[in-house]
């Protein structure tokens, strides 16, 4: 994505985005994990890669698809997870793992066609 070229949605689409966000933060609070999983597309690909230490003259940026990736998950194995986060086995999360969500510095910028996936930057 290039700074230059971005274009931000109205203001009220987003807020919808936010609010989508918020209320995902809510859901897996509550160990919601049916109504988190309802919310996701059949196309999601949940991906969190792992950040790469690079010099500046190194222009590869510090994460690349070909790389490790923390999570790299197509809806079915988010379907996995949560049946393993429910059964009684399932001893690392007893006691549950503590989250903390900070969602925050939210941009929502439109797609490059209509009806596309929006670029939601956040940290």
């Amino acid at each position: 994505m290039e700074i230059t070229t971005e274009k931000p949605v109205s203001v009220d689409d987003a807020r919808q985005v936010k609010a989508f966000l918020l209320r995902e933060a809510r859901l897996l609070d509550h160990e919601c994990w049916d109504d988190w999983l309802m919310t996701m597309s059949e196309q999601i690909h949940y991906w969190m890669p792992g950040i790469e230490n690079r010099r500046r003259e190194d222009k590869s940026g510090p994460y690349t698809a070909e790389h490790m990736a923390f999570f790299d998950d197509s809806l079915r194995d988010l379907q996995r997870r949560v049946a393993r986060f429910k059964q009684p086995s399932a001893w690392a999360e007893n006691p549950p793992t503590r989250n903390v969500h900070v969602v925050s510095n939210i941009e929502v910028f439109s797609g490059s066609q209509p009806g596309s996936s929006l670029p939601i930057p956040a940290s």
